[in-house]
């Protein structure tokens, strides 16, 4: 009998509130810890001093500092997240999201881990004999899951699906249309 990583398939969606969201309805967030480096780091730019002086260096390097601690804990959460799903799964589904785009001008998104998510899964998907589908993230949010009807209006909420075709109905990404793309 094959294992249980060979035949699964999941889908991935990437969010400002879930950080992630696998098809399966499990939920992944950035570590508690990056909030209080993030709140530090506004604390200490607002203490930069005048320009030039040797107490504004020590304060720009100590906002640098916080920086690289923030980069450090993202980059070992997409690691060890996609470490985690290449293990569970063996194909995994993720919308081919302009991220760089869609986190350039929107507020509170800049934390977000998903710049380098999909390319550090991919690998370790294929460290493990697993694949990395990208869909196109076109109505991905629109689309039933078991019927493929495309409909604005059957997403009643962010967080609530009901197809007007089949009457599917799915909370918070149970059922992620990503998931069901042919691979």
């Amino acid at each position: 009998m094959p294992s249980r990583r060979t035949i699964a398939r999941r889908g991935i969606d990437r969010g400002v509130v879930n950080t992630l969201t696998l098809s399966t309805g499990e939920h992944w967030w950035m570590p508690a810890g990056l909030a209080e480096v993030e709140r530090r780091k506004r604390r200490k730019r607002r203490a930069q001093r005048e320009r030039g002086s040797s107490r504004h260096a020590k304060a720009r390097r100590r906002v640098a500092a916080l920086q690289a601690r923030a980069a450090r804990i993202r980059q070992d959460w997409r690691h060890k997240a996609s470490l985690d799903i290449a293990r569970r799964f063996a194909t995994v589904v993720l919308e081919d999201l302009a991220t760089r785009n869609m986190t350039r001008s929107a507020r509170g998104t800049v934390d977000a881990p998903w710049h380098g998510f999909g390319t550090v899964l991919a690998y370790k998907l294929e460290e493990r004999g697993g694949y990395l589908c990208r869909v196109d993230p076109r109505h991905t949010s629109q689309t039933c899951s078991a019927c493929g009807a495309v409909d604005r209006e059957s997403r009643e909420s962010q967080a609530s699906f009901r197809c007007r075709q089949c009457g599917l109905r799915a909370q918070c990404c149970n059922q992620h249309p990503a998931s069901e793309h042919g691979v």
